[in-house]
Protein backbone atom coordinates (compact mmCIF):
# COMPACT_ATOMS: atom_id res chain seq x y z
CA UNK A 1 0.00 0.00 0.00
CA UNK A 2 1.41 3.57 -0.83
CA UNK A 3 2.13 5.97 1.95
CA UNK A 4 -1.02 8.37 -0.01
CA UNK A 5 -3.33 5.53 0.33
CA UNK A 6 -2.12 4.72 4.20
CA UNK A 7 -2.46 8.44 5.07
CA UNK A 8 -6.07 9.30 3.42
CA UNK A 9 -7.26 5.71 5.71
CA UNK A 10 -5.71 7.04 8.67
CA UNK A 11 -7.12 10.48 7.90
CA UNK A 12 -10.81 8.85 7.20
CA UNK A 13 -10.58 6.45 10.61
CA UNK A 14 -9.69 9.82 12.83
CA UNK A 15 -12.72 11.86 11.24
CA UNK A 16 -15.32 12.33 13.67
CA UNK A 17 -17.79 13.43 10.94
CA UNK A 18 -20.05 10.20 9.76
CA UNK A 19 -19.96 10.75 6.34
CA UNK A 20 -17.06 10.82 4.25
CA UNK A 21 -16.98 13.28 0.61
CA UNK A 22 -15.94 11.58 -2.64
CA UNK A 23 -12.31 13.85 -2.01
CA UNK A 24 -11.64 11.99 1.15
CA UNK A 25 -12.61 8.17 -0.23
CA UNK A 26 -10.59 8.62 -3.77
CA UNK A 27 -7.49 8.06 -2.82
CA UNK A 28 -8.41 4.71 -0.89
CA UNK A 29 -10.25 3.41 -4.20
CA UNK A 30 -7.05 4.88 -6.73
CA UNK A 31 -10.23 7.04 -8.15
CA UNK A 32 -10.67 9.95 -9.38
CA UNK A 33 -13.88 11.81 -7.97
CA UNK A 34 -15.46 12.72 -10.72
CA UNK A 35 -15.53 9.20 -11.83
CA UNK A 36 -17.08 8.08 -8.67
CA UNK A 37 -19.79 10.56 -8.84
CA UNK A 38 -20.56 9.80 -12.44
CA UNK A 39 -20.67 5.84 -11.87
CA UNK A 40 -22.95 6.32 -8.51
CA UNK A 41 -25.60 8.37 -11.23
CA UNK A 42 -25.44 6.94 -14.23
CA UNK A 43 -24.42 3.51 -13.57
CA UNK A 44 -26.17 2.81 -9.62
CA UNK A 45 -26.78 -1.54 -10.42
CA UNK A 46 -22.96 -1.12 -10.68
CA UNK A 47 -21.90 0.79 -7.70
CA UNK A 48 -21.90 -1.32 -5.01
CA UNK A 49 -20.05 0.75 -2.74
CA UNK A 50 -22.14 2.25 0.10
CA UNK A 51 -23.25 5.59 -0.72
CA UNK A 52 -26.05 8.46 -0.89
CA UNK A 53 -26.94 11.72 -2.38
CA UNK A 54 -27.53 14.21 -0.83
CA UNK A 55 -28.92 17.15 -3.69
CA UNK A 56 -26.12 16.07 -5.97
CA UNK A 57 -23.59 15.41 -3.79
CA UNK A 58 -22.21 11.85 -3.13
CA UNK A 59 -21.55 10.93 -0.18
CA UNK A 60 -20.50 7.86 1.94
CA UNK A 61 -21.63 6.74 5.45
CA UNK A 62 -18.08 5.76 7.01
CA UNK A 63 -19.35 2.88 9.25
CA UNK A 64 -20.55 1.63 6.02
CA UNK A 65 -17.89 2.12 4.24
CA UNK A 66 -14.77 1.04 6.27
CA UNK A 67 -16.45 -2.03 6.39
CA UNK A 68 -17.10 -2.73 2.95
CA UNK A 69 -13.26 -1.74 2.37
CA UNK A 70 -12.35 -4.45 5.13
CA UNK A 71 -10.82 -1.12 7.16
CA UNK A 72 -12.91 -1.70 10.22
Amino acid sequence: MNAKKTEAIRAVKDKDDIYLTTQEVAPILDADPNTLLMTARERPEQFKIPHTFVGKRLIFPKGPFLRFMGLE
